[in-house]
């Protein structure tokens, strides 16, 4: 069965667009058509571009992933760095002093 063809003043209408809206949709090539003068908009492509801006339901917000534990021997490692790091910091604010 050869499909309905409707002008763009009638897939405005189908569409509940304008009809400058329409055109922009042919040139932007998300709204199919068949050229000529006029240009036909097939019933087939008004149904494929509703699919296309169907809008899905969306997905609930992802959950908040569990809070790392540290074990005791990672967490004692991490107080050696901080204690490290800041007597390296010390040892460079006393040789400016110095120097």
């Amino acid at each position: 069965m050869i499909p309905k063809q409707l002008s763009e003043a009638e897939a405005a209408i189908v569409l509940n667009l304008t009809v400058s809206q329409v055109r922009r949709l042919r040139h932007k090539g998300k709204l199919g058509y068949t050229p000529g003068r006029p240009p036909r908009i097939g019933e087939d492509d008004i149904e494929a571009y509703l699919r296309a801006v169907k809008r899905r339901p969306t997905l609930p917000p992802p959950a908040e992933p569990p809070t790392p534990v540290i074990e005791k021997d990672s967490y004692a490692d991490i107080q050696r760095r901080v204690r490290e790091k800041r007597l390296k910091l010390r040892l460079r604010s006393s040789q400016r002093s110095l120097g």
